[in-house]
């Protein structure tokens, strides 16, 4: 008789063109033939997958590429699709999970390093609770007070084993060896539904689940919404944990973000710059202090519900580089807010969610009954809410009588260097004339993948990319005289004083502009701002151009077009580069082409990335309106974000 079982899982792409990584069960045969088809139910229809090339990767991985789903976009539909195998079923060589009650087991527990430091005990198994997608089986581990221990299985719920008239029987003759391969993940759950289902994923695939809910923050001066936002979060929290059957430990680590985040927020805005407390939310608390907590607790990994992906490269001196990719999710993408993360937070972080669509987590968490399945996004600052940004600062940064100046769009000193985009109403007003941006382009940067090593199941997977290319003597990548784009560069590329005068703000008097209107303080408002001046009466809104925190004054104009909010490039001083991904790293004198954005949900931006003795100057195809100084400009390979830096003017 044939029957089909449960064979493995699709887990993520491989390369560009269409290839998965497959992770395989036990049941999985030792001998595929690619003729055989792996079934997979998509649109509630059994869908048969043919394989064009299948390679095994260690005992329970391969890597495939299907008939009808080669490319990348096509084959992204199957990833996260659990896949079947049809086979002749021999009813007298099968029993079910029930029969396992009573079997010894001998289980390999892995430790922060996979396969190396891994601890064995042996035990027996005492219960079972049944999940179509990974049974979970109860542990009496052996030794003084040892308790139950809960383990979940990568493999389907039918077993094969040998059989006689009664189960008890062959438990007696027959003790089975299960290598049974987990991490302890330390999850950060949050009372949002993006981590709730974070954590019912990493039951799903077996892990020893832990969550780890942090209080952050116990002021609500300036918060717009309820009197302790974290009250409600933490009562979801513990709903979740409840429901998943997971520990929550609860830990206030309001002192180090007061310090590490507030402080520098507060610090910045006296300044006169625009800082990013989410950034330095994850930077600083979330994969710092958070992280070193989670090792407290035994963790091998510390998973989030932010969207993106880990990958991982080996290079040829047989270091591992982590590499922090693009969630799956255009429109949900959170990899910018990732951008300042270290190699060693990255080696330990693990995101669920992140191969998957934000409707997908809301069906999951409707499907598994779970509190969070229907709760809003949270919004406003990390940890803090929504705020009224001037309440919030009066904090520490006293309000301050000044004054505010409009600035024309007919300044004379915007001259050539201001450019207007093309589509705006005031278009061609002021053509700039400043070096080519193709000039001193590096030859675009791909990935190649290759498969995941020593890593737990459901996490990671191993890319190589090259290295960036210099600038060659006549500005061009290996003396190509066309850039990457097809336009022809420039034959020589930029130099640093044309690029420190394209990325140098707009720097105004008193006298280049008029006064119409007071305010309360310079350092509460932005560039780029247009809401809470209270100066009405204008055809087009009213937009922050620049603000000068020591004459306490603000600089504005009108209109999104206006000049004075745009500009070609922008600067980061040295110290201030951060390499994601230190593989490619760029020396002074190179250059390359990214993708860039300088805030959350900007999209990508091309651009060409130059790094200097006096720091990296980011020089965009098409004019950019408010680049802000504090914030963090992101630069992208494709789907990697390669590196960070936070924009000095």
């Amino acid at each position: 008789m044939s029957v089909t079982i449960p064979a493995g899982r699709i887990n993520r792409l491989f390369g560009t063109d269409g290839g998965v990584m497959l992770s395989l069960y036990a049941d999985f045969p030792a001998q595929f033939d690619t003729g055989t088809p792996l079934l997979v139910t998509i649109d509630a229809l059994e869908v048969p997958l043919y394989c064009e090339r299948f390679e095994r990767r260690g005992t329970s991985g391969a890597v495939a590429s299907f008939a009808d789903f080669d490319t990348e976009r096509r084959a992204q539909e199957l990833v996260g699709l659990e896949f079947r195998i049809e086979c002749d079923e021999d009813e007298d060589d099968e029993f079910y999970l029930e029969d396992l009650i009573g079997f010894a087991v001998t289980c390999t527990e892995a430790g922060a390093d996979g396969a190396k430091g891994a601890a064995a005990f042996t035990g027996s198994v005492t219960d079972y609770y049944d999940s179509d997608a990974n049974p979970l089986f109860e542990l009496e581990i052996g030794g003084p007070g040892a308790g139950p221990r809960r383990r979940g299985v990568h493999r389907p719920y039918r077993l094969r084993g040998a059989h006689d008239e009664t189960g008890a029987a062959r438990r007696a003759a027959r003790p089975v060896n299960n290598n049974i391969t987990m991490a302890r993940v330390v999850i950060g759950l949050s009372g949002g539904v993006d981590s709730s289902v974070a954590a019912y994923l990493l039951k799903q695939q077996g892990h020893d689940v832990v969550g780890l809910f942090m209080i952050n923050w116990h002021d609500t001066t300036g918060t717009l919404e309820g009197d302790c936002p974290w009250h409600d979060d933490r009562v979801f929290a513990e709903l979740v944990a409840k429901k998943l059957d997971i520990p929550l430990h609860v830990v206030d680590l309001s002192a180090d973000y007061r310090t590490r985040v507030v402080d520098y927020m507060f610090s910045e805005y006296e300044k006169g710059r625009t800082p990013n407390p989410d950034v330095l939310c994850n930077r600083e608390i979330k994969f710092d202090v958070f992280l070193r907590e989670a090792l407290r607790l035994g963790a091998d990994f510390v998973a989030t519900g932010h969207y993106c992906r880990k990958a991982e490269e080996t290079l040829p001196d047989g270091r591992t580089i982590y590499k922090l990719l693009a969630g799956t999710d255009p429109n949900k993408d959170q990899s910018y807010f990732l951008c300042q993360l270290s190699q060693e937070q990255l080696r330990y972080a693990l995101f669920p969610v992140g191969a998957l669509l934000k409707p997908e987590v809301r069906r999951i968490a409707a499907e598994q009954g779970l509190a969070t399945a229907k709760r809003k996004d949270s919004q406003g600052i990390c940890f803090v809410g929504k705020i009224d940004l001037p309440a919030f600062l009066q904090q520490k940064l006293a309000s301050k009588r000044g004054n505010v100046h409009e600035i024309l769009p007919t300044w004379p000193k915007y001259g050539p260097k201001a450019r207007i985009p093309a589509g705006t109403p005031d278009a061609g007003q002021a053509i700039p004339a400043p070096a080519s941006p193709a000039a001193g382009h590096s030859a675009p940067m791909s990935s190649a993948n290759t498969p995941a090593a020593n890593t737990p199941a459901g996490i990671g997977q191993t890319v190589t990319s090259p290295a960036s290319k210099p600038i060659s003597a006549a500005g061009r990548p290996d003396g190509d005289p066309h850039s990457p784009g097809g336009q022809h560069a420039a034959d020589v590329p930029p130099t640093t004083e044309q690029l420190a005068a394209l990325a140098a703000p707009w720097r105004y008097t008193v006298r280049d502009g008029k006064k119409i209107g007071e305010h309360n303080g310079a350092h509460y408002y932005t560039i780029g701002q247009r809401k809470g001046l209270g100066i009405g009466g204008r055809k087009e809104s009213l937009f922050i151009l620049a603000t000068d925190t020591v004459q306490n004054v603000i600089y504005v104009g009108e209109g999104d077009s206006h000049p004075g909010l745009w500009r070609q490039a922008l600067h980061i001083a040295p110290r201030e580069i951060h390499w994601v991904n230190p593989a490619r790293t760029m020396p002074a004198g190179h250059s390359a082409r990214f993708s860039v954005r300088i805030r959350y949900r900007q999209p990508l931006q091309e651009a060409t990335l130059f790094v200097r003795d006096q720091g990296g100057y980011i020089l965009f195809d098409a004019p950019q309106r408010g680049i802000t100084p504090g914030q963090f400009a992101a630069w992208y390979d494709g789907d990697e974000l390669v590196g960070s830096g936070v924009i000095s003017e």
